[in-house]
């Protein structure tokens, strides 16, 4: 291998790794915009509850421009815009996995992209807003789709789809 060759190897491990770098933060700063998301979706229920209990007039008003503020700044496109971006750097393990279970709903491909960033139960429930007895549920469905053993780790199984 010539001195020139070693040297064009560096570069492209050392922009891979960049690239890998990169990918990581995006995802991390989406998740944590989704996370936000579920805040102000929280705050917006108890808002609303709150809107219900009063009787007085002017504070139903005040409490509704609240509403609307809050409103304002959840953020929708988020989600869409985490499994854009997940799909677009995860390809392989998508199209991997769709193969082997073409019967997967939206859901439960979320779930598996989730999964496979190695999130706990928490985490997974803190950014889809459901409790962690769904989530139980979820990955218990998932396993019983893919034919594994109670036993099985369900992340490990993802893992393989990345190869």
């Amino acid at each position: 291998m010539s001195k020139e060759d070693s040297s064009i190897q560096n570069a492209a491990t050392r922009l891979e790794k960049e690239f890998v770098q990169r990918e990581r933060s995006m995802a991390a700063n989406l998740l944590a915009m989704e996370q936000n998301n579920a805040f102000l979706i929280e705050l917006l229920k108890r808002m609303q509850q709150l809107n219900l209990k009063t009787t007085n007039a002017s504070l139903q008003s005040e409490i509704m421009g609240v509403i609307e503020l809050i409103q304002s700044q959840i953020n929708n496109e988020n989600r869409d815009r985490f499994e854009t971006f997940y799909k677009h750097a995860n390809n392989n393990f998508i199209q991997a996995l769709t193969t082997k279970h073409p019967d997967l709903t939206p859901s439960e491909k979320r779930l598996c992209m989730l999964l496979q960033m190695n999130l706990s139960t928490k985490e997974i429930s803190d950014i889809t807003l459901q409790n962690c007895k769904a989530i139980e549920m979820a990955r218990h469905r998932l396993r019983k789709k893919f034919e594994l053993d109670r036993e099985a780790n369900l992340q490990s199984y993802l893992a393989t789809f990345n190869e």
